[in-house]
């Protein structure tokens, strides 16, 4: 295909694709669809949530402070602040 015939069948399919946006743009203009006020009563339901937690038994044991630990901070207790 040679160049003018790409060039005439892009025009051509611009034109083409013109027209028809037009024609559906005249077929949407005459249809108007007007709907009647409508009132719906009814309740709004609260959301719920249930939830159950088994007991369990908090066992736990103190850590052993580390001497270098403790150390540590009688040195900082026994600076002057400022």
């Amino acid at each position: 295909m040679n160049r003018i015939n790409w060039i005439a069948l892009v025009i051509g399919a611009l034109i083409i694709a013109s027209l028809a946006a037009e024609v559906v743009a005249q077929g949407r203009r005459g249809a108007v669809l007007q709907l009647d006020e409508e009132k719906i009563k009814g309740e709004i339901e609260k959301p719920e949530a249930y939830y159950i937690l088994a007991p369990s038994n908090l066992t736990y044991q103190q850590t052993p402070p580390e001497a270098s630990f403790l150390v540590r901070l009688y040195e900082t207790v026994e600076k002057a602040p400022f």
